[in-house]
């Protein structure tokens, strides 16, 4: 439950940043793939994962960013969730 919790915070502080530089899809939120969309661009993503970062304090390497999972809102809350534990 405790894990569950953890999660659903991280998948929120995401979801807020992201909403704030564009439309997110109302169904099926967590599978978006936010830089396919263009809701973070290259030059954003370098301040995207600075946030990330000083919000969880964990560092994100460039093998995390380059990973399927960093590209896709459940992903990204999942590698951050293992990188926190």
């Amino acid at each position: 439950m405790l894990r569950n919790k953890k999660l659903i915070k991280i998948q929120n502080e995401i979801i807020s940043y992201l909403k704030k530089r564009g439309n997110l899809p109302k169904e099926r939120v967590l599978d978006f793939r936010y830089l396919d969309h263009g809701i973070i661009d290259s030059l954003n993503l370098i301040k995207f994962i600075i946030f990330l970062e000083k919000k969880f304090k964990i560092q994100i390497k460039t093998k995390d960013s380059e990973s399927d999972q960093f590209r896709y809102i459940g992903g990204l809350a999942e590698l951050i969730f293992k990188k926190i534990k």
